[in-house]
């Protein structure tokens, strides 16, 4: 998540898996590297 683009690849990635009833479980050490991205909340919302 250090990166715009970074984030955007894995928001599309989680809601393509999504569509193919695959789960995407992402691991952090900390929540705050997701919740700084504008695309944060929708992966955490898209993962498994």
């Amino acid at each position: 998540m250090q990166t715009e683009d970074g984030a955007s690849f894995l928001y599309g990635l989680v809601k393509r898996a999504r569509k193919y009833w695959l789960g995407v479980t992402t691991i952090t050490q900390d929540v705050s590297d997701f919740m700084r991205s504008d695309y944060g909340q929708p992966i955490i919302n898209n993962s498994s």
